[in-house]
């Protein structure tokens, strides 16, 4: 946890639990640093509505947080469902109903409880998809979203070391049966994971290798919050950016540092990659010509500036602006680290 500071002198930190060893695991250990600091914790369960037993599970996970003192609450992710894409929209949906009940609370740490196997995981379905540096550092120890600081301080310790801290304690768990359905790439990969194992390739040396990873991130992210404090930013939701600054930098710092600032521009949930950013950046260095569209913005490279703004709205200064119009879609900023949104994305 050290690691993970600063905290206030008696930390309030809010801990996501679903019931799992992991997460009953972190709770109990949270719960156990923050009395020690003079602070204390509230255990968070999402209950999804997508199986029938998980409001019973939240019920259980209430009584056994109940039974040691440490308080308890359940949200619910309410309205229709998606049919295509559940798991990332169910995804979405819980880390927009934890971070809201943060906020609403003055909680400004919430705690995750992703484990090395779950970065090792990560690490090599990012592999598989052909990621490059900021993909496959994977998971952060420390992240940003939507005001609250998402704080991962497991992931240098195994499943296993879990479980047997939660059977020192005399406290049991719920399996999630979703670990064992095939239909999710994660749990095909855990299937798969011997098989990996007999060619030599170990969960372990994978998760060293994000972590590695990760720290190569941090500094690239370092590297561009330092070219973005260059960026000027107007109400009505364009960002100015020196032209000559993208194009000083390395290749790819440039690339990165445009897939970040349209990602916030277009309020967009990935970043643009591929050729289509390559041919962005060839375009900046060609020079001054006809207005590009990416990732929901629009760009324009005039008068040593790069101008952008969100598709679909007038260039700013234009008659909508005048006319008092504003962004439909905001720009989402973050304390300490503006306009590098994979600081913060939930991973």
């Amino acid at each position: 946890m050290r690691a993970l500071g600063p905290f206030e002198r008696a930390p309030e930190l809010a801990v996501a639990v679903s019931g799992g060893s992991d997460s009953l695991a972190l709770t109990l250990l949270a719960a156990r640093w923050a009395e020690a600091h003079g602070g204390r914790i509230v255990a968070i369960t999402v209950d999804h509505g997508l199986r029938p037993e998980a409001a019973a599970e939240a019920r259980q996970v209430k009584r056994w947080l109940g039974e040691r003192g440490v308080r308890h609450v359940t949200l619910r992710w309410r309205g229709p469902k998606p049919v295509n894409g559940l798991p990332a929209a169910a995804r979405r949906a819980r880390y927009a109903l934890l971070a809201d009940y943060c906020r609403r609370h003055a909680l400004l740490h919430l705690l995750l409880a992703h484990q090395a196997e779950d970065l090792a995981e990560t690490f090599l379905i990012r592999l598989g998809h052909g990621s490059g540096l900021v993909g496959l550092a994977a998971m952060a120890p420390v992240a940003e979203f939507d005001g609250v600081r998402l704080l991962r301080p497991l992931l240098g310790v195994g499943r296993a070391a879990l479980r047997a801290t939660l059977r020192a304690e005399s406290q049991g768990w719920i399996e999630d049966p979703t670990n064992q359905d095939m239909s999710f790439e994660r749990a095909r990969l855990r299937a798969r994971l011997p098989q990996l194992q007999a060619q030599g390739i170990d969960g372990a040396e994978a998760a060293a290798t994000a972590r590695a990873l990760g720290r190569a991130r941090a500094r690239l992210e370092d590297r561009i919050a330092a070219l973005f404090a260059h960026v000027r930013l107007d109400p009505a939701g364009e960002a100015r950016f020196p032209r000559a600054l993208i194009l000083d930098q390395p290749r790819p710092l440039a690339l990165q540092a445009l897939a970040w600032l349209l990602q916030t521009v277009g309020s967009q949930d990935y970043p643009p990659r591929g050729e289509a950013l390559e041919r962005l950046l060839a375009w900046i260095q060609a020079g001054p010509g006809r207005g590009r569209t990416l990732a929901g913005c629009r760009i324009q490279a005039a008068n040593g500036w790069l101008r952008v703004w969100p598709e679909g709205q007038e260039m700013p200064g234009g008659r909508a602006a005048r006319q008092g119009g504003r962004n439909p879609r905001p720009i989402r900023w973050l304390p300490r680290r503006p306009l590098i949104p994979g600081r913060f994305a939930v991973v």
